[in-house]
């Protein structure tokens, strides 16, 4: 089932923002619905990914908060399907165990963050915050295309180079293989190529990269 909060904004924002909440527990739904609404957020909710799926509209500004394991369509095959629909916003992944491989893979297939489901209460309102500011400045950015191609284009070759083969999940060690070149020069390119394109991590570059050239084929593993 879904239901929508109508609660109220904070002032500065030009239009509303919405937090997506996916998880087939019900009481999990209810709890984190109750802890954002009481920061002035909107939250939607939704029992299974095929319900999400069939819901959302991929102009949407938002992030979303998705449960790993699900009956019908877990976590990760759900992220994979929003990749495989070219519909891109921050998603933070939650689970009740600690999961490397499972978090690994969802880094990977663009997940802003990982969290478990004990986590510290502000832990996941800091998370979704930054979430949504970061949801917000891909959504700016999207609106001024010429501005978002000339940060690409400030790009050195060798920077695009390092900046593909991190959005395709390479380490540093890995790149540094493949270009021929140290880490350590890896390292200084990929610093200098995240601050030309005004990203904190990884998973903000995924989803920046993505969202600037939607019409390349991403490759699945």
């Amino acid at each position: 089932m879904n239901s929508t909060s109508n609660a109220r904004q904070n002032e500065g924002i030009s239009s509303p923002q919405t937090v997506f909440i996916i998880d087939d527990n019900t009481d999990v739904r209810e709890s984190l619905s109750f802890l954002l609404r009481s920061v002035q957020l909107n939250v939607e909710t939704f029992s299974s990914g095929p319900e999400f799926l069939n819901s959302i509209d991929p102009r949407t500004d938002c992030c979303a908060i998705i449960d790993i394991l699900m009956p019908t369509m877990s976590g990760t095959e759900l992220l994979r399907e929003l990749k495989k629909k070219k519909i891109f916003f921050p998603v933070i992944m939650l689970t009740a165990h600690a999961d490397v491989p499972v978090a690994v893979e969802s880094m990977r297939l663009g997940a802003y963050h990982f969290l478990q489901k004990n986590c510290l209460e502000q832990e996941l309102i800091d998370c979704v915050q930054n979430a949504l500011r970061f949801s917000r400045s891909v959504h700016h950015d999207c609106r001024n295309e010429i501005e978002m191609h000339k940060l690409l284009e400030s790009l050195s070759n060798r920077e695009k180079q390092v900046m593909d083969l991190v959005v395709e999940g390479q380490t540093s060690r890995q790149v540094a293989e493949n270009l021929g070149i140290a880490v350590k020069t890896v390292d200084a390119h990929r610093a200098n190529m995240m601050k030309k394109l005004n990203v904190n991590n990884v998973a903000e570059l995924i989803h920046k990269v993505i969202m600037y050239r939607p019409d390349e084929d991403s490759s699945e593993s």
